[in-house]
């Protein structure tokens, strides 16, 4: 409705977002970590994901990319359907103008989706028989399509890894597949260059004093890169 203040965050947002929310739920025991600038330096994520340089924590690793101006570039279509095909793919998110979807897979040049915004009720803990869970809400019937050509340049693709050993596995499938050609979605390097600055942790404490910073920093961005962006988030 026209009396509503809203504005987009685009898949970029959505993963600081995640990142910084993880932050403050350290018994989720998960690290987030978002690829900046098209750039990923395997030894700054295990930085993040080894605190006791011993125990790994779980990673969720967000790689938003930029597959075109006003459109997705053909170029990168064969890259985009590998980061489905690697086992610790959790999708995508991304949509089309003003739309946002979550994506699990491909078909020909037609990426399969789910609508997040279709609601399912929800069950009540309490009421339920471990021996019969009643989880058809759970499930979906119907899967749609996009085709490539309605895509939105703006998307973010999503890994799962559960341990050192399937982050190895990862960046070494990365750099099989779609990190390498004339279609390459991002660059990734072993060692962080001498250029760089090293990584830090942050004290809990600063966290919501510098989510307020990051958050400013990275909605201005979508705004400017994602003129067409996905999720309508209210100002209540």
């Amino acid at each position: 409705s026209s009396g509503i203040n809203a504005e987009y965050g685009g898949p970029n947002t959505a993963a600081q977002s995640i990142r910084t929310l993880t932050e403050f739920h350290k018994e989720l025991n998960l690290t987030v970590q978002v690829v900046m600038d098209n750039f990923m330096c395997i030894e700054d994520i295990k930085f993040f994901c080894k605190e006791d340089e011993l125990e790994w924590k779980p990673l969720l690793l967000v790689i938003p990319l930029r597959l075109g101006l006003s459109e997705c570039n053909n170029i990168y279509i064969d890259n985009v359907k590998h980061c489905f095909e690697i086992e610790q793919s959790v999708g995508a998110v991304g949509g089309r103008p003003n739309s946002a979807f979550y994506f699990i897979g491909y078909q020909n040049d037609k990426l399969l989706y789910l609508d997040p915004h279709v609601t399912q009720e929800s069950l009540c803990p309490d009421d339920i028989d471990l021996d019969n869970i009643p989880d058809e809400t759970y499930h979906t019937k119907k899967v749609d399509l996009l085709p490539w050509d309605q895509l939105d340049p703006s998307i973010a693709v999503a890994f799962y890894c559960k341990t050192e050993e399937s982050f190895d596995d990862l960046c070494q499938q990365f750099q099989d597949t779609i990190t390498g050609g004339s279609g390459s979605l991002f660059e990734m390097v072993e060692v962080r260059p001498a250029y760089m600055t090293p990584p830090r942790r942050t004290p809990v404490d600063k966290l919501l004093e510098n989510y307020t910073a990051e958050y400013d920093e990275v909605n201005t961005e979508d705004a400017a890169s994602d003129s067409d962006g996905f999720e309508i988030i209210s100002n209540s």
